[in-house]
Formats: structure tokens, sequence, C-alpha cells
């Protein structure tokens, strides 16, 4: 079993595994019960990418995966929670995970720990994986935190809430890592997708396509990997 080390002891992972395996009376809810977060007390919005716990799995750096766990994905701290089987929650250390996914009515969301390309030190960021293949395309979600005027505007007070930072994009190579963030303009786009540079290139300009535009980008990346089989 993978050893955790951002914990004294066996790593909260390996703990809510056995207790799952040992076939423990485990619910979700008393979970959300015991759990409280005073950020979201009278405010509107969440800082989480879905508002309930949900059933996932995480994959550790070291290839050892642990399923049936109760997940949450903090998207102002980037950070995923862990429910854990005596109540309360966990933070799970960002370095020791290489992947995690979390079901939402029958719905998948994958996520990846990337070092983020336009940092000079170490900086490890998850990104949800839009489209699989030997080119991936990425995106990193985020929320801020807005405070309250505490002012009233047409008879309502102006409550503080939690908002969406505009949407990054990346794409990846998945056979090496190699990322790259994608900006306004075409051409870095072009060159990361050698040897189809041309081919992606000329299809590109003949149908409009801008990286700016996310279903653009999603139809370069789709046409990267039938090119490349």
């Amino acid at each position: 079993m993978v050893n955790f080390s951002a914990f004294a002891q066996s790593s909260p992972l390996e703990s809510q595994q056995i207790a799952n395996a040992a076939g423990s009376n485990y619910t979700p809810n008393d979970n959300v019960m015991r759990t409280f977060d005073n950020r979201v007390k009278d405010v509107l919005g969440s800082p989480y990418l879905l508002g309930d716990w949900q059933p996932g799995t995480v994959i550790s750096v070291n290839g050892s995966i642990f399923r049936d766990l109760m997940l949450r994905y903090d998207l102002v701290e980037d950070k995923i929670l862990m429910a854990k089987n005596e109540g309360g929650e966990v933070s799970l250390p960002r370095n020791e995970i290489a992947e995690f996914s979390i079901i939402d009515d029958q719905t998948s969301y994958r996520f990846l720990a990337i070092q983020d390309p336009n940092e000079e030190e170490e900086s490890l960021v998850f990104c949800q994986v839009l489209e699989e293949g030997n080119m991936q395309l990425m995106i990193q979600r985020r929320k801020y935190y807005v405070p309250g005027s505490g002012m009233v505007a047409f008879g309502n007070m102006e409550r503080p809430e939690y908002k969406f930072y505009p949407d990054r994009y990346f794409i990846r190579k998945s056979s090496t890592g190699e990322t790259l963030k994608t900006r306004r303009t075409n051409g870095k786009v072009y060159e990361f997708m050698a040897p189809y540079s041309a081919e992606v290139k000329e299809v590109s300009k003949a149908n409009g396509w801008f990286v700016t535009d996310p279903a653009s980008l999603l139809k370069m990346v789709k046409l990267y990997n039938r090119l490349a089989g």
C-alpha cells in the first residue's frame, strides 16, 4: 500500500479503504451532517465543484487505486476533500495524487494533477480532462469569494457569493505529459501539435477555428487525435 508522507501514520485513504472493505456502516449523509464549512454560511453558491459529497476514486502517484470514496472538490483552494467514515473530512495532499474521479448522476469527472507550465517553480494544479487521446484537452475551473457589501439594493441585501474565474484551457500530450496553456492566438497550439501542425493549421483556417473558442479548440484536439490514429 502507498504511504502518503504528509500524514504521520497510515494515510486517510488507506484507513477509509480498510473501513470500506470491512463493510462498516458508512452513510455519506452522516458525514455531511457532521462536516460544517463556515465559508458557505449565508453565502450564495459554494466553493465546491458539486455541492454534495459524491462517490469517487483516487489514484496515487505510486499507482495505488483507492475506490468507493466520498469526495468533494474545493475550487477556491484547489484541493480534494474526502469524507471520513467516523465523520468529518480530510484534505488529501495534492503532491501525492496523480488523478481522481468524481461521479455525479452517471457523469464522471476525471481530474489530473499537472504542472502549471506558466509557473517557474513546481506548481501542481488539478485539471479536468475534457477529451482523451494522444492529445488531451483539459480545463482548470476556479472560484473566488466576493464579500457582500451589506447594502440593500431593490429591497434585497447584497450577500457574499462564490463566483467562477474565467476558465483556463490546457492541451497535453498523454505520452510525455508535456503541457501547453492555450492563449489568444493559434500559433503556439499549431507548433505544439507537431508532427500534424500543418494539417491542423490548414483545417483550422478553412473552418475559422480559434483557440479562444472552446468548441474550436476541442475540434483541433479531435483532429489531431484522428491524424495520430
